[in-house]
């Protein structure tokens, strides 16, 4: 009964349940920060933070493949050069990660869109083409590409709007293009 009076003061002494709550949240996150520090693969699992996603680290299908029922059959080193090879497809689509800071990711404000082959008018059912070209905070053209991006179009007189298809160049530009659904003019 006595181990319990302490936490007890702890907490009637702050002003009031949000405060009790907060200190709450705060102990629970000290406690799970001393149980990972403490732990004797801490300093593996930083070292995998830094490092570039890769898909070749997950071993979930080698697990497999190397089980012992299957090792050596002709099936099981096919299965194994076809997961590879699909692994591999995988690891090219991801963008390398240069950037150290946030200054050198993609900044909005020095991106520039501009309208691909313009014309004088369009008519419903054109196709409107956006040419973006990525550039960092330092309004330095990005030269890969991989940024997660999204193209709306819209008519607030109409209360209309459309999406618009995103395809990424990987070197920094991406072509965005609209299918013009409405007459009038458009955002």
């Amino acid at each position: 009964m006595e181990d319990m009076t302490i936490p007890r003061i702890l907490l009637s002494s702050l002003p009031n349940a949000s405060a009790q709550k907060l200190f709450l949240i705060v102990l629970i996150i000290f406690a799970f920060w001393v149980v990972f520090m403490t732990s004797k693969d801490h300093t593996e699992f930083m070292v995998h933070l830094n490092n570039r996603i890769i898909l070749r680290r997950w071993s979930i299908f080698k697990e497999f493949l190397h089980s012992e029922e299957l090792k050596n059959t002709p099936a099981s080193v096919e299965a194994e050069l076809a997961v590879t090879a699909i692994l591999e497809k995988l690891n090219q689509q991801i963008p390398p990660r240069p950037f150290q800071t946030h200054s050198s990711t993609t900044s909005a404000k020095q991106s520039t869109a501009t309208i691909h082959n313009p014309q004088r008018t369009y008519c419903v059912g054109d196709q409107l083409n956006v040419l973006l070209v990525a550039k960092d905070y330092f309004g330095n053209r990005k030269e890969y590409g991989g940024d997660f991006l999204r193209a709306r179009m819209s008519s607030p007189a109409l209360k209309a709007g459309a999406s618009g298809k995103v395809t990424d160049f990987n070197n920094g530009t991406y072509l965005i293009s609209f299918t013009l659904f409405w007459e009038g003019p458009v955002s």
